[in-house]
């Protein structure tokens, strides 16, 4: 699911301009069979689509 910009500027999380490393989305946690509820809300991956700027959350283990 993308989210649009009014949606991420009210979070306080950050804003990535690439996914890095330790970074997944829901759909790839789900397909690696990995348990959810061990994983938090790292921030958002800018996602551009044409000239509309869109926002895709990731999700990193928790510590």
């Amino acid at each position: 699911m993308y989210l649009e910009a009014h949606e991420v500027l009210k979070t306080n999380l950050p804003i990535f301009r690439e996914k890095e490393d330790g970074h997944y989305s829901l759909v790839e946690l789900h397909f690696l069979n990995k348990k959810i509820e061990d994983y938090e809300k790292s921030g958002y991956v800018l996602v551009k689509n044409g000239k509309k700027l869109l926002f895709k959350t990731v999700y990193k283990k928790k510590d």
